[in-house]
């Protein structure tokens, strides 16, 4: 582990993006769907609460448009309780969808 990594675990912060050289900034698309696979459960490379992270950040580009539908994902599908529209039945449902469209096409469709 690189030293400025070990500091920042020493002092609570958690490194995200476990890809070598990446931040939320510089995911691709298909990253993308791999930090909502991961999320879901899947294996991958990012922390499991990285989805949280990535929205509460704007971007610019396709990663905004990933960033707004997530929050969409987020809202709608809350429950009174479940506020977490990422944890519900049909938002993990909304969000594997989301997953296999980001790994399937090089745009968004809205």
């Amino acid at each position: 582990m690189p030293l400025r990594d070990h500091i920042l675990s020493l002092l609570g912060f958690r490194k995200m993006v476990l890809i070598e050289g990446k931040g939320f900034s510089d995911l691709s698309l298909p990253e993308m769907a791999e930090m909502t696979d991961v999320h879901l459960g899947l294996p991958g490379r990012f922390a499991p609460e990285a989805l949280y992270e990535f929205y509460t950040v704007p971007n610019r580009g396709p990663l905004e448009e990933v960033r707004k539908r997530l929050l969409a994902v987020q809202a709608d599908f809350a429950e009174p309780d479940e506020p977490d529209g990422l944890s519900t039945k049909p938002g993990r449902a909304a969000l594997q969808a989301l997953a296999t469209e980001l790994r399937t096409s090089h745009g968004l469709n809205s």
